[in-house]
Formats: C-alpha cells, sequence, structure tokens
C-alpha cells in the first residue's frame, strides 16, 4: 500500500514540472519577441516606444537629417569614416569605408569622380537622347566642358578631348586641345608648337624648295640654290628665243613636218642642259615637246 501511494505521488509532480516548465518557456519567447520586436500594434503611431527602434520602426524612430539608422547598434547615428558602411559623402573621402572611387550605387551622382549617366546610372539617371544642361544630371553629350553646372568643372589637369589644352598636354599628344595657330608645326622632339626657320639646317614643315633651297635642296636638275634670295634658280641660257624656235622649226623640216605653233617652257636637265619647247604639229592633235641646248642639238622628250 505504501509503494503505491508514493508512485500516485511522484506521476503528479512530474505532470506539475512539466506543465510549469511549458509555461516557463512560453513566457519567455513572448517577454523575448516583445522586447526585440516591439508591440506591432504601436509601430506606426508616431511614438518611439519601448521596443521600437530605427531598424525595426522607422515610421516612429526615424533619423535626423545627416544622420542613418547604424544595422550593428540599431540607433540613429552620424555617418564615420572606418564604420565599415559607405555612406553618401563619404565616397571619395573615405576608402576604408567606400574603396578607391568606388562609389558607384551609394545613391549620389557624384560629379567631382566623374559619375554621370553612362558609368553610372544608378547614381545619375539613365541617359537621355540629347543631354538638358542644367538638370544637375550629366547626361550624354555633356561634359565638364560644355555643361560644368551639371558636369562640374574641368579638372587643372584636363582630359584630351575636352577642348581645353590643360596642365600636361601638349600639340604632340593631344592635338585636339592644343592647336598649333597659322604658319606653325608642332615637333615631335619638342612637343611643342613652333615657325620654321630658314636657314637653320632642318627642312621643316612649310619649307620646300620652292622657299627655302638652303634648307631643303633644289629638286629640278640644272637648278641652283640663290643663297640670297633662297630661292632655286635656273642657270642662264646663252640660246635666245628666235635661235631656238629656229632649231625646232629645222629639225623638224628635215623630217617633213610642219610646225604649227612653238611654245617655249623653262630650262631643264635631261641628258643634257636646254631650253624646253612644245610643238604643235600641223595633222597631228597630240603635242611634242624637246629640249634644245645651247649649240642648237634638238632633243625629243619621251614624256613631259
Amino acid at each position: 500500500m505504501i509503494t503505491m501511494h508514493r508512485r500516485s505521488i511522484l506521476k503528479r509532480r512530474r505532470g506539475l514540472s512539466r506543465i510549469s516548465y511549458i509555461a516557463v518557456v512560453l513566457f519567455v519567447v513572448v517577454a523575448a519577441a516583445f522586447l526585440f520586436y516591439g508591440n506591432k500594434e504601436s509601430c506606426g503611431n508616431g511614438v518611439c516606444g519601448p521596443g521600437e527602434n530605427c531598424f525595426v520602426c522607422a515610421k516612429d524612430c526615424g533619423c535626423a537629417d545627416g544622420e542613418r539608422c547604424s544595422v550593428k547598434d540599431r540607433a540613429c547615428a552620424r555617418p564615420t569614416c572606418g564604420d565599415g558602411v559607405c555612406d553618401a559623402g563619404e565616397c571619395g573621402v573615405c576608402a576604408e569605408d567606400c574603396g578607391v572611387l568606388d562609389c558607384c550605387g551609394n545613391g549620389r551622382c557624384d560629379v567631382t569622380i566623374q559619375e554621370n549617366c553612362v558609368n553610372c546610372p544608378s547614381d545619375c539617371g539613365g541617359c537621355s537622347s540629347q543631354g538638358t544642361c542644367g538638370n544637375r544630371i550629366c547626361e550624354q553629350g555633356e561634359d565638364c566642358a560644355n555643361c560644368p553646372s551639371d558636369c562640374g568643372k574641368c579638372a587643372p589637369s584636363t582630359v584630351c578631348g575636352d577642348g581645353v589644352c590643360g596642365n600636361g598636354e601638349n600639340c604632340w599628344d593631344c592635338p585636339r586641345d592644343c592647336k598649333c595657330g597659322e604658319g606653325e608645326y608642332c615637333s615631335p622632339e619638342e612637343k611643342r608648337c613652333i615657325s620654321p626657320v630658314c636657314g637653320n639646317g632642318r627642312c621643316e614643315i612649310f619649307e620646300s624648295s620652292a622657299n627655302c633651297c638652303i634648307d631643303c635642296p633644289c629638286e629640278l636638275d640644272g637648278t641652283t640654290c640663290n643663297n640670297q634670295t633662297k630661292l632655286c634658280e635656273t642657270p642662264p641660257f646663252k640660246l635666245g628665243d628666235d635661235a631656238v624656235k629656229q632649231s625646232v622649226m629645222d629639225y623638224f623640216e628635215k623630217k617633213s613636218m610642219k610646225v604649227e605653233n612653238i611654245t617655249l617652257k623653262q630650262v631643264r636637265v635631261w641628258v643634257k642642259t636646254g631650253r624646253v619647247a612644245e610643238v604643235k604639229l600641223q595633222g597631228e592633235s597630240a603635242l611634242k615637246f624637246v629640249l634644245v641646248t645651247e649649240d642648237k642639238e634638238v632633243m625629243e622628250l619621251p614624256f613631259f
């Protein structure tokens, strides 16, 4: 009898302990949920009450201007360089949080680091077919040169192609921005615009034997450079015009050809130095060219 009585008492004690355990667990869960998430019914009532914070109830516990809700602390705080979060305004300033110029995606179109609708549409918006200067968006076709209000002012060391010859640019590496003036050329050695100087021993751009034979040798055979005039000149030809024409007439009469017209040209060298003559023969449409030397020798030219 005593043994049966003890067994019934133990069963009742075990039943009570189980009920107590379940009740305690439910109480702890409800309390923790309330403390952690707050009262759902109170979120949105305009009062940041117990258990509410900027993370679980931004409606009631919103942050002030210039602050953000810290995920770690679940409290409003001002951006701090080194907290591991790239906040607005830290991009390009706090490399520890944002990396080096890794700013696209922070919600701010930062023209100081050349963000625009082309390279960062998430911050600056998509590009339109034609940019509108003054809308605070650096759009396609706009840059620091043609729209500084949207794209920012050009840096002193400008980018080649912006129309400004800035520091570090020159006519050789960036001729689009650093153009030479009339009569100048860009020296590949000095990388600057210079004017050619006749007589410096170099045949420069814009110089030729026609205007500076001192630097650029005469190209036509039989011509010599006059150091005074700096022009190529033909040597004096002793045979007069009438004598040249008569020599041409005699030459073609011996070949039974009648000369209709003779036009005298310049002195040049072809085997020998002589005066060139353009000849129109009767009955022939093609012109002939001959070279008459000072000893009245006539040579037909194969070409002229």
